[in-house]
C-alpha cells in the first residue's frame, strides 16, 4: 500500500471517529451522562445555619464557603483546574474540599465588602467517565455591608378563647429586619404540627399565621424558629426563638415533683436541674405538674432522650403523667428529660439497680474430704483437676443487697464445659447461699482425659436476680487444663 493510501485511510478513520463522538454527545445527554451544575450557593461553616432555597445564599460574606453540586460524580482534578473565583479586578484564591464525589466546597480567601464576586467553572471540567461539562457555568455573589442580625421583636397570640365547638390557632410575629421567606419556612416549626396559612405584610417584617382547621378545646402549641432564618441581606437570626401559643390561655407549666414507684413503695424527689436524679431500673416515673395536662399534649411537654422505648400514660390525677419502660434500662444508663422547657438528668444507678457480677471462683476436686478444701483461681490460670465423682465449683456473685439469685434461674443460665475432649463434665446439683453476695455451689462429676484443653464457665446475661437486675453482658471465663 502506498504512503498516500495510508494517509487517506488514516484521514478517513479520523473523520469517522469525530463523527461518532459528535453523535455520541446528544446520546449521552439523552441518557443523562453529561455532567452539569445542579446548584451553587454560599453556606456557613456550621451546617445548622445553612439556608435551604433562600435568598440568603445568593450573598457571600467573609468566612462562608461556596457549595457546588454536580449531577454526576466528577473528576476532582479537572474541576479544580478550571474553577475561577474573582472580583471585578483579580482572581481570588481559596481551598478545595469535597463532601462526596458530586459536591465541592470552595473556601475563598479575603472576601471584602462591598464587592461582587463571580464563580466560573470551565467546560473542560470532566466527570469520572471523562465526559466534559455540558457548558461553562458562572454565578455571581454580591456582598452586603448590612451585618445586623434580625431579631424577633414580639410574638402575639391572637387566638380567641374556644367556645363550645373549637377555635383556630392564630398568632403574629414581628421582626426587626425584612425576612427572607424561604429561610423562614425552613427554620420554622410548630409542635404539635398543624397546617395553616402565613400572611406577610408588604414590607416583610410581620407575618400572621392562621390554622387551616379548628382545634377542639384549649390546646397549647410550641413555636420554634432556628437560626437558619435570615433577613434579606443574608444575616442569620440573632438567637433561636421559642414561644408557647394557644387556642386558649397560654399555660406556664412547671414540674412540682418527680415520683418513683415500684413494688417496694414510692418516693418523691423535688425537681433539680443542677444534679442528676438516681432511679432504679424497676421503677416507674411519675411527673406531677402544677396544673392539669392532656395526654396528647404530653408528647411536647416532655422529651425523653435517648428513648429506650418509653410508655406514657395518664396518671391518677389530671396533673400527673407516668413513664415506664418497654425494657428495663441498663445499669448506669443516663437519660435527659426535658420537661416544660427545663432539662433534668436521671441515671439508672439506684441502690436496687446493681448488676450481677462474678467476683470469685474456687474449686474443690474431692468434696468427700473432711473438711472440703477449695482452691481459688484467677481467669486464664492453670487448673490441676483430676477425675472425681464429687467435685464442686464455688462461684461468688455480687448483686444488690436487696436482691437474691435463685438456684432455679442459675440452672437455666449457667454452663460449664471443656474443650478439645480434655474432660467430660456431668452436672449433679446447684445450691446457693448468702445475700448481697451469693455463693453458688455447682456440684458435678468429671472424667479427665489426656489431651490439653480449656475449662470454660459461662453465665448468660439472661440471668436475673429477684429485682430483675442482670449481668451487664455474658460472663465467660476460661482456665487451662
Amino acid at each position: 500500500m502506498s504512503s498516500n493510501s495510508i494517509k487517506r485511510t488514516g484521514l478517513l478513520l479520523s473523520c469517522m471517529i469525530l463523527l461518532f463522538m459528535a453523535g455520541c454527545v446528544p446520546y449521552l445527554s439523552f441518557l443523562g451522562a453529561v455532567p452539569e451544575v445542579v446548584s451553587c450557593r454560599a453556606i456557613d461553616p456550621d451546617p445548622e445555619y445553612i439556608p435551604v432555597e433562600s435568598r440568603a445564599d445568593r450573598f457571600i460574606v467573609s468566612g462562608q464557603r461556596i457549595e457546588v453540586r454536580f449531577s454526576l460524580p466528577m473528576d476532582r482534578e479537572t474541576v479544580e483546574q478550571v474553577l475561577r473565583f474573582s472580583d471585578e479586578v483579580k482572581n481570588i484564591g481559596g481551598g478545595f474540599s469535597w463532601l462526596d464525589q458530586r459536591t465541592l466546597l470552595f473556601s475563598p480567601e479575603g472576601i471584602k465588602s462591598p464587592s461582587i464576586y463571580t464563580l466560573y467553572i470551565g467546560s473542560s471540567a470532566r466527570s469520572k467517565l471523562g465526559i466534559p461539562l455540558r457548558s461553562p457555568y458562572s454565578r455571581t455573589f454580591p456582598t452586603t455591608a448590612d451585618r445586623t442580625p434580625p431579631r424577633v421583636l414580639e410574638c402575639i397570640n391572637t387566638s380567641e378563647d374556644p367556645l363550645s365547638g373549637g377555635s383556630q390557632l392564630e398568632f403574629s410575629l414581628r421582626f426587626s429586619e425584612v425576612i427572607d421567606r424561604g429561610s423562614f419556612y425552613g427554620a420554622f416549626s410548630l409542635f404539635p404540627d398543624i397546617d395553616g396559612i402565613f400572611e406577610w405584610t408588604e414590607e416583610g417584617t410581620r407575618l400572621h399565621f392562621t390554622s387551616a382547621d379548628t382545634v377542639t378545646g384549649p390546646a397549647d402549641f410550641s413555636l420554634h424558629l432556628s437560626r437558619g432564618c435570615c433577613d434579606s441581606a443574608g444575616n442569620h437570626l440573632e438567637e433561636e426563638f421559642s414561644a408557647a401559643v394557644s387556642t386558649g390561655e397560654v399555660h406556664e407549666l412547671e414540674v412540682q415533683e418527680f415520683e418513683f414507684m415500684s413494688t417496694r413503695g414510692s418516693r418523691s424527689v423535688m425537681p433539680d436541674a443542677r444534679h442528676p436524679i438516681s432511679f432504679d431500673r424497676d421503677e416507674t416515673i411519675a411527673i406531677i405538674f402544677n396544673e392539669p395536662v392532656a395526654l396528647p399534649l404530653s408528647e411536647w411537654i416532655f422529651d425523653f432522650q435517648p428513648d429506650p422505648g418509653t410508655i406514657v400514660k395518664a396518671g391518677a390525677s389530671p396533673e400527673r403523667i407516668t413513664i415506664s419502660f418497654d425494657v428495663p434500662p441498663a445499669w448506669q444508663e443516663e437519660f435527659c428529660i426535658t420537661v416544660a422547657g427545663r432539662r433534668y438528668i436521671i441515671t439508672c444507678d439506684g441502690k436496687y439497680s446493681e448488676p450481677v457480677r462474678l467476683t470469685g471462683i474456687a474449686l474443690c476436686n474431692h468434696m468427700e474430704a473432711v473438711p472440703p478444701l477449695y482452691e481459688s483461681f484467677d481467669p486464664n490460670s492453670c487448673v490441676n483437676i483430676v477425675s472425681s465423682d464429687h467435685a464442686c465449683f464455688q462461684l461468688d456473685l455480687s448483686h444488690s443487697d436487696h436482691s437474691s439469685v435463685s438456684a432455679v434461674d442459675l440452672m437455666n443460665t449457667l454452663d460449664i464445659w471443656c474443650t478439645n475432649g480434655s474432660a467430660y463434665i456431668q452436672p449433679i446439683s446447684i445450691e446457693t447461699a448468702g445475700s448481697g453476695t451469693t455463693a453458688v455451689f455447682y456440684h458435678f462429676r468429671i472424667e479427665r482425659y489426656s489431651p490439653p484443653g480449656l475449662l470454660k464457665i459461662l453465665i448468660s446475661d439472661a440471668l436475673e436476680d429477684s429485682l430483675g437486675n442482670t449481668p451487664e453482658h455474658d460472663i465467660e471465663v476460661s482456665f487451662n487444663l
